[in-house]
Formats: C-alpha cells, sequence, structure tokens
C-alpha cells in the first residue's frame, strides 16, 4: 500500500527506478552472503526492492495510454514477466553449468542496477502531475487509500477479480504439480512438461485476453462481460479437475492457464472507473488482495487434501482431496461472478 501511495505522489518512474537499486543490493548483499541472517536481508530488500515493478507499469500505462488500450497493456506486462519467470527454470540451469550462485546473483545485480538506469535515462517524465492537484505527503496517500477502498465498485468488480486471480495463483504455484505427479501418476519428466504447458498458455492468456478485450470493445462488448465469460470458461476447468479426469492433462492445464490468466482483465477494469492520480493506490490495493487470496488457497488446498490423505507409502495425496479443493475454488468463482452480477455497480461508471 504504501508503494501505490508513491506511485501516485513521485510517479512510477522515480518510484520504480529508486526500488530497483535496493532490489540490486539485495542480490548482491545475498551472492556474497556468508551466513543465514545476511541471506535473509538479502532476500527482504529484493523482494522488496522489485515490489513496485508490476504496479509501476500499470500506473504508467494510466498515464500515457487511451483507457481502452489498458487491457492488452496490462496483458502484454503480465506476459513479459511470465517469460521472466520460464527464465528463472531452463535457462537458469544451463547458468549454473557456467557459473555459481553467488556469480548469478551479482549477475543480477548488475542487471538491476542496469535496469534502473535505463528507467532513469530513458523513460520520459510523467506527463501530468501524478497527484493531479492532491496535497503531497503519507496523510495524502493515506487519504487516498481510504477513498479507493470506499468506492462501491471497487467492491463490486474486486471479489471476482481476487478470487478468479488467487485461485489461479495459488494453484499454479504449488498444487499443479502434485495433482500431476498424484493423480496423473506422472514421472518428474513428464509434470515439468506439463507445466511448461500451463506456463505458455499462461502467457498466451496475458496476451490475448487483453488483445480481444479491445477487439470486443470496438463491438460495444465490455470488458466485465468477457471477463464474465473468462470466469466461466476458468469455473469450468476447475469443475473437470475435480471430476478427476486424466484424458487429457496437457489440454486441461493449457485451458487452466489460459482462462486463469484471464482474469487480469479486472485489474484494467477496475483502474478505469477512477482518476489517474489514484490508479497506483488501485492496482495496489487490489494486487494486495490478489496475493493474500492466493495465500488462502495454497493453504486451504494442503488442508482439505490432508483431510483425504491416504495411509500408503505411495499415497501421498489422495485424487478425492483434490476433488474437493478443485470443487470449493468452482464454488467460490461461481458465488464471486453472482456478487458481480448483482451489485454491479460498474454500470454506473466508466466505460470499460
Amino acid at each position: 500500500m504504501p508503494i501505490g501511495g508513491a506511485l501516485d505522489h513521485l510517479g512510477p518512474r522515480r518510484t520504480n527506478g529508486a526500488l530497483l537499486l535496493v532490489a540490486a543490493a539485495g542480490c548482491l548483499l545475498f551472492g556474497v552472503a556468508d551466513g543465514f541472517p545476511i541471506l535473509l536481508v538479502g532476500r527482504f530488500l529484493a523482494g522488496l526492492g522489485v515490489a513496485a515493478c508490476l504496479m509501476a507499469s500499470f500506473k504508467a500505462f494510466v498515464l500515457w495510454a487511451p483507457q481502452a488500450r489498458l487491457p492488452f497493456l496490462n496483458g502484454f506486462v503480465m506476459a513479459v514477466g511470465s517469460i521472466g519467470a520460464l527464465a528463472a527454470t531452463t535457462p537458469t540451469e544451463w547458468l549454473l553449468g557456467l557459473m555459481n550462485w553467488r556469480e548469478l546473483f551479482v549477475l543480477l545485480a548488475v542487471a538491476l542496477l542496469m535496469s534502473a538506469v535505463v528507467l532513469y535515462l530513458l523513460v520520459p517524465r510523467d506527463p501530468k502531475p501524478a497527484g493531479e492537484g492532491e496535497a503531497s505527503g503519507l496523510l495524502a496517500a493515506t487519504v487516498g487509500v481510504r477513498e479507493v477502498l470506499r468506492q462501491r465498485v471497487f467492491w463490486s468488480i474486486a471479489p471476482l477479480g481476487v478470487v478468479h486471480q488467487g485461485t489461479f495463483l495459488g494453484i499454479q504455484s504449488l498444487w499443479a504439480g502434485p495433482w500431476l505427479a498424484e493423480v496423473a501418476a506422472m514421472d518428474r519428466d513428464g509434470v515439468a512438461n506439463h507445466l511448461l504447458v500451463l506456463a505458455v498458455a499462461m502467457v498466451l492468456g496475458f496476451l490475448i485476453s487483453g488483445a480481444l478485450a479491445g477487439a470486443l470493445a470496438k463491438r460495444g462488448i465490455s470488458a466485465v462481460s468477457l471477463l464474465g465469460g473468462v470466469n466461466l470458461a476458468f469455473t469450468a476447468t476447475l469443475l473437470v479437475l475435480a471430476s478427476g479426469f486424466t484424458g487429457a492433462p496437457a489440454i486441461l492445464w493449457a485451458a487452466f492457464g489460459f482462462f486463469g490468466a484471464s482474469g487480469m482483465l479486472s485489474f484494467a477494469i477496475l483502474v478505469a472507473h477512477y482518476p489517474p492520480g489514484l490508479a497506483g493506490r488501485v492496482a495496489s490495493a487490489m494486487n494486495l488482495l490478489v496475493f493474500a487470496a492466493a495465500f488462502s488457497v495454497q493453504t486451504g488446498f494442503g488442508a482439505v487434501i490432508d483431510r483425504f490423505h491416504g495411509d500408503g507409502p505411495e499415497a501421498s495425496f489422495a485424487g478425492a482431496g483434490f476433488a474437493a479443493a478443485f470443487l470449493i475454488a468452482a464454488a467460490f468463482q461461481g458465488l464471486s461472478l453472482v456478487w458481480l452480477r448483482l451489485t454491479r455497480s460498474w454500470r454506473d461508471s466508466g466505460s470499460v
């Protein structure tokens, strides 16, 4: 939340540029650490330093791009971030054949430092005062957050986006692999290959859903309607996963990745209903709730699966536990869509 206020009052260029220097320091500290406490501090600084990257992009798009382009631009930067995540797999394994992990973190520190320099030298200054006439300082940022959360439109649209994205991230980051191993009975290579399929589908979901939102808008179909359709498809995928069907796992998890990633449309929809001077705080508030939901899904899935834990040495996770967990996730998707239909505050303002 403080980063959201900084993005609105200092602008994405200065906020993200300064924090990337913090991330560079964290990676450098991690690379030269001689004990766990220093490793922990380095990890903390690295996480803090990259915390503004996505939200800074969303804020910059609001300042520089037409409102109708926001879904595509948000999807594009999410896709770029996903490609970066892919770089942490096989490419990193290749690099570790050329250098040790300490040298790799020093290399990351240099890359982050260069990124900060590029932001400072090449990114133009904000086209308008970031706060749009608001008083500056922490008090104004706090008031702005309160203004974000008190609007009906936030609590109309945010639940669907939070449940959708939180469910997708929670499963994709932790429980997709165990399902492939325990329910579909795949070996390690099979799991890795299917997770790669999921990741590629996720990148395509970010790109295509954003582009599709812009194309449909020209035909009078709102991004909210597209989000609702994507949510239905995602819910259907969760129900198929709950059924225990393993006949076409690559297609199934590709659908999960594609329709799950498409839930990012909720960010552009929500930000479009606020003044540009609040965009950073809107996106940051939404992002905070999404990550809280993702952590809850990770933990909640584990609690449900443990209720069906098998007794044999090969029964680490029972299929019935996954079925129950996916059914609960699908039910929450349905409830969030019903909530959006009942509140419909998004009809009162904005055009996205």
